[in-house]
């Protein structure tokens, strides 16, 4: 069980200069390994396909559930964000799969704690999208979905990593601010990734406001890393958005030290 701290957390707005991509030469040495992984001539994520098995849990003893099988044998990693900031487009697109994280235009599409369970060595839990203008999403989120991911935190026993997504063209959100306190200061994960989605929807200078502002207003630290992420396979910059991030899962799964050679996936799946 991951233990739910109870204890004060500094939180202040960091300031210096925002780096744009977590680069080749930053750190990814592995962390403690888990029987279950690949050797090195494998990878974690395939580029064609990945055995996923997914329990969707609605509830304290859903998840307690799925927590007695294979699930709760494996290290976890968690992913949350905003409504439609891109949280199941990019789980698709990094298990290559059509829509296996349920994708939608529709806000407040995600409504369980859904544990992937990925080629039966590590688990991506998609947690429900945060409130962004739909009243009806506030209600869901504050009445069931965060006591659902408090159960579910208070639950799993090896947590790797909280990344958190946010649309890179998008203010920050109140609620925001006061959920990424609330995980960093309630419970103990070992590693942040601020992931940067619809990075091929803006410019230069907007993308450097948008990491400042997102890194500053969320209480990244200097130590925590960032990534600019884009779902879309016609561009080379999107590919290795996704490399790059299967690089970060690898190093925080403890596996084998990896090159920036990860994958390279076809111009369409």
């Amino acid at each position: 069980m991951l233990r739910l701290v109870n204890r004060s957390c500094s939180w202040a707005a960091k300031g210096g200069k925002a780096r744009r991509y977590l680069s080749s030469s930053l750190s990814l040495s592995p962390s403690s390994s888990s029987s279950s992984l690949p050797t090195r001539n494998d990878h974690l994520v395939s580029n064609k396909f990945n055995k996923v098995q997914v329990h969707r849990c609605e509830s304290a003893e859903s998840i307690s559930e799925a927590l007695e099988g294979k699930a709760g044998k494996l290290p976890h990693l968690c992913v949350a964000g905003v409504s439609n900031a891109g949280k199941s487009s990019m789980i698709n697109h990094l298990l290559v799969k059509k829509n296996i994280a349920r994708a939608s235009s529709v806000a407040g599409k995600t409504k369980t704690i859904d544990m992937f369970i990925v080629n039966d060595a590590f688990v991506i839990t998609d947690f429900p999208g945060m409130p962004s203008t739909d009243p009806q999403v506030d209600g869901m989120w504050k009445g069931k979905w965060r006591p659902l991911i408090k159960d579910y935190m208070t639950q799993v026993t090896d947590i790797r990593s909280f990344i958190y997504i946010h649309d890179i063209r998008w203010p920050i959100a109140t609620d925001e601010v006061k959920f990424n306190k609330w995980m960093r200061c309630s419970f103990q994960i070992p590693s942040f990734l601020l992931l940067l989605s619809k990075d091929d929807k803006v410019d230069h200078n907007r993308r450097l406001m948008g990491l400042n502002n997102a890194r500053n207003k969320l209480g990244f630290e200097d130590k925590d890393r960032h990534l600019h992420y884009c779902s879309n396979n016609s561009l080379s910059s999107c590919r290795r958005s996704r490399r790059l991030v299967l690089r970060y899962i690898e190093s925080v799964l403890g596996f084998p030290d990896s090159s920036d050679d990860v994958g390279v996936l076809p111009d369409e799946i």
